[in-house]
């Protein structure tokens, strides 16, 4: 039995006492999605009992529990929110709607980073020590390490309050550093250490959507290439460039996944005004936004 096993075993009892409850907030939550995986992701719905491959831009819904195998990650928006997964991390869903997502990370390293929270959100993820309520825009990062039962919580920018059993509790400024050590809870300054690999790679997916957001705001005449804007395209409607966004996904069909072909659209400096304006091209822009393909069902190392 691999690491993903033993966990989502592990977990069962408890995953199927709280998936019913679960479940019936996921019709209602708000819109949460992994946009972004590198290497393998499996997901285990709530009740599930064996781990599957998360496609990308699969919805997440309350009961869902993440793993990234070695040498993954993964990247799950939901609303003002960013969750990036490190390698090895086990992220299981707790509850999801309505502006409220209750969270809980079992294993490994998760950066958190809000953009900004509406009246009333609620934004908390616990660990196996304590829970973490993030209570301002800003970044956060959490790591738990199971075999050494340590649990820590870093704020770069924002703000968290924290809570604990035999009613600890702590509110976390920026630039703090919070550990779980002998059962206590032990408040630090952050260590001014270089980045490491994770960081770097979450500040770096972090600049990507900054760039996306602004390319949006700017003409066209200024757009760059990268990606074509792999959730979208620039295309002429009448007078002027406008952004067409990539249709929402879909759910998964009885023969398979579903997902949106990755194909590179043309930027607005590769097309000229008189290519935009005939309807061929506008037909072949529609298609390649449109058009889902089925993917033939797929299978993982069997869970427990």
């Amino acid at each position: 039995m691999d690491a993903r096993g033993k966990i989502l075993s592990s977990l069962m009892v408890i995953a199927g006492l709280a998936g019913a409850a679960s479940s019936a907030h996921a019709s209602a939550a708000a819109a949460a999605s992994m946009s972004h995986r590198e290497g393998s992701v499996a997901v285990a719905p709530a009740g599930a009992t064996e781990w599957t491959e998360a496609a990308p831009g699969r919805a997440v819904a309350g009961g869902d529990r993440l793993w990234t195998d070695p040498g993954a990650r993964a990247e799950v928006h939901l609303g003002g929110a960013v969750l990036h997964m490190d390698s090895e991390a086990f992220l299981e869903v707790a509850d999801l709607g309505g502006g409220l997502f209750l969270g809980h990370l079992h294993d490994g390293a998760l950066i958190v980073r809000v953009r900004a929270l509406a009246a009333g959100d609620q934004l908390e993820i616990g660990t196996p020590h304590f829970s973490v309520r993030l209570l301002r825009a800003g970044d956060y990062r959490i790591d738990v390490d199971p075999a050494r039962g340590a649990s820590r919580l870093t704020v770069g920018q924002g703000h968290a309050f924290v809570r604990a059993g035999k009613g600890q509790a702590l509110a976390v400024p920026a630039s703090q550093q919070l550990e779980w050590t002998a059962g206590e809870l032990k408040l630090v300054p952050a260590a001014r250490a270089a980045p490491d690999a994770f960081e770097r790679w979450a500040a770096g997916r972090h600049r990507r959507e900054e760039q996306v957001l602004a390319s949006r705001a700017r003409p066209a005449s200024r757009q760059g290439v990268a990606d074509a804007q792999t959730a979208g395209a620039w295309v002429w409607i009448g007078s002027r460039w406008a952004w067409m966004p990539a249709p929402a996904p879909v759910a998964p069909s009885s023969g398979g996944e579903w997902e949106e072909p990755r194909a590179r659209l043309p930027a607005p400096s590769r097309i000229t005004r008189g290519e935009a304006e005939d309807p061929r091209t506008q037909w072949q822009l529609d298609q390649a936004q449109r058009q889902m393909q089925p993917l033939p069902p797929r299978t993982r190392p069997p869970g427990p």
